[in-house]
């Protein structure tokens, strides 16, 4: 008898402790099947302005970068898309995000108002001007200082993910998380511009 309970409780040990870890993948697990020319972000050691230009750069070596985070018992996995704030963009389709707020075509609302805002964005279907045109043309851009921690972005990016999974379950698990980061920038001084 004392065999057994022994035998068992070191066949529960192994089993809990072989549990596989759940990945996610952000838009999809599709962007992630060229392993060969995936370069992975070390996004907790450096700052945001650091984290944005090692996108830039990774993405014009013609490779794709990756960002991995753990959170329990997952591993998430986000490409970013490139992001520049150059070149034409419909901004309806624009969320973005800072550590506090949302901003969009309709203006900025506080941070907790993320997952009504994501709702009329992912559920407009071009029938509101101000909206993204349909599901697969939102796209959430990060914002941060350029000085903010990695660890920043990363509290950010679980909060996101967390609202964007349970808007993802009411739309049946079709949507794909689009994001790319940018950061603020300091206005130039008053005098430069008024020498304008």
């Amino acid at each position: 008898m004392k065999f057994l309970r022994i035998l068992l409780i070191i066949l529960l040990l192994i089993t809990f402790g072989c549990k596989e870890k759940d990945i996610f993948y952000y838009p999809n697990k599709d962007w992630f099947e060229n392993e060969d020319s995936l370069i992975k972000i070390e996004h907790r050691a450096i700052n945001f302005k650091q984290l944005r230009n090692t996108i830039r750069n990774i993405y014009q070596k013609e490779k794709v970068p990756y960002v991995e985070m753990q959170k329990n018992d997952s591993t998430i996995k986000i490409i970013p898309l490139q992001y520049d704030n150059d070149g034409y963009y419909k901004h309806k389709n624009f969320v973005t995000i800072s550590q506090d707020s949302v901003f969009t075509m309709t203006g900025s609302q506080k941070i907790d108002q993320l997952q009504s805002i994501m709702i009329k964005q992912y559920s407009n279907n071009g029938r509101k001007p101000e909206y993204a045109e349909d599901s697969k043309s939102v796209i959430i851009i990060i914002d941060m200082p350029m000085d903010e921690k990695g660890i920043e972005a990363e509290k950010l990016l679980f909060k996101l993910i967390s609202t964007f999974n349970e808007i993802n379950i009411k739309f049946d698990n079709t949507l794909e998380l689009y994001l790319a980061f940018n950061f603020k920038q300091a206005p130039p001084p008053l005098h430069l511009l008024l020498d304008l």
